[in-house]
């Protein structure tokens, strides 16, 4: 019984990244991708049918959240910025090169900052690791890569746990048939030495209908 638990405990606790992640194509002939989950805000890049995204989390609305192309950009201004990295914390992370721009997000001091280009006092950089875009559930259908992979290998705790179980259940069936055996021929051998007639086994009979 505890192996058992700590088998079930074991199977619970499989990291997320031996699940097959979540993901959809874009049917759409042009799908926009925008910093939140709204129609009303500015977009952040266009990508064309046939593109595959991980979606990152639940679904808001008619909108996915899903992992940016590396062509979305964003924007931070650049004092916030020292050698490659936020140079303070909660720095905002915004839509366009201006204040008037929504904020997409923030990152704190020392979170690294993959520049490309400059516009004033504003950094164009790639959208950090962890923000999500978001697209229109419209646009998208789910991918026949949503199916687990084949092969999947499970960890080798897990396996041997298991392995372990499968032999114990099939210890205790045999012990249990072994046990059935021997009292069904015990009573055969009382029946006869008493002269009483044998009960035949059988399975039981279906209720009628």
């Amino acid at each position: 019984m505890i192996r058992r638990l700590a088998l079930c405990a074991a199977l619970a606790a499989l990291p997320a990244a031996a699940q097959a992640p979540r993901r959809v194509v874009v049917t759409a002939p042009i799908a926009n991708l925008r910093p939140v989950a709204a129609d009303n805000v500015e977009i952040l890049a266009q990508i064309e049918a046939g593109r595959l995204l991980s979606v990152l989390g639940p679904p808001s609305g008619a909108w996915l959240p899903v992992e940016p192309p590396d062509e979305v950009s964003v924007w931070i201004y650049a004092e916030l910025v020292r050698d490659g990295a936020a140079a303070v914390n909660k720095a905002q992370i915004r839509a366009g090169p201006g204040l008037a721009y929504r904020t997409v997000g923030s990152v704190n001091r020392g979170t690294p900052l993959e520049t490309r280009g400059r516009l004033g006092d504003w950094l164009r950089i790639r959208l950090p690791a962890g923000m999500p875009v978001w697209i229109s559930r419209a646009a998208v259908a789910p991918a026949a890569s949503n199916a687990p992979p084949p092969g999947l290998r499970l960890p080798p705790a897990v396996a041997s746990g298991l392995i372990a179980a499968l032999q114990d259940t099939n210890t205790a069936a045999s012990a249990a048939a072994t046990n059935a055996a021997g009292s069904h021929r015990e009573g055969r051998e009382g029946a006869q030495a008493s002269g009483l007639p044998e009960s035949p086994l059988r399975e039981p009979s279906p209720p009628s209908r």
